[in-house]
C-alpha cells in the first residue's frame, strides 16, 4: 500500500517534469499529428495514475473509477491541446 502512494507521488512529479521540460508548444510546432496525440494521452496517463493510486491504495474502488479517472485525465489534456492550438492561430 505504501508502494502505491509513493508511485502514485512520482508519477505526479513526473508529470509535472513533462509539463515543465516538454510544453505542449513543442508537440504543437509540427501541427496536429500522431506525436500530439500521443503526447496528450501520455500526459493524461501519467496524470491520472498520479491521482488515482494513492487513492486506490487506501480505499477499496472499483476499476471503474480508475477507467474513470483516466477518461477523464486524457480528456482533459485533449482540452487543453486543442485550445492551446485555437489559442496559436489567431
Amino acid at each position: 500500500m505504501i508502494g502505491l502512494i509513493i508511485l502514485g507521488v512520482v508519477l505526479l512529479i513526473y508529470y509535472g517534469r513533462i509539463k515543465l521540460f516538454k510544453p505542449t508548444s513543442e508537440a504543437v510546432k509540427f501541427g496536429v499529428n500522431k506525436t500530439l496525440i500521443l503526447y496528450g494521452i501520455h500526459n493524461g496517463i501519467a496524470l491520472g495514475l498520479g491521482f488515482i493510486l494513492p487513492i486506490i491504495a487506501i480505499f477499496p474502488v472499483s476499476e471503474w473509477l480508475l477507467l474513470l479517472v483516466m477518461f477523464l485525465a486524457i480528456l482533459s489534456e485533449f482540452i487543453t491541446i486543442y485550445f492551446y492550438i485555437f489559442k496559436k492561430e489567431f
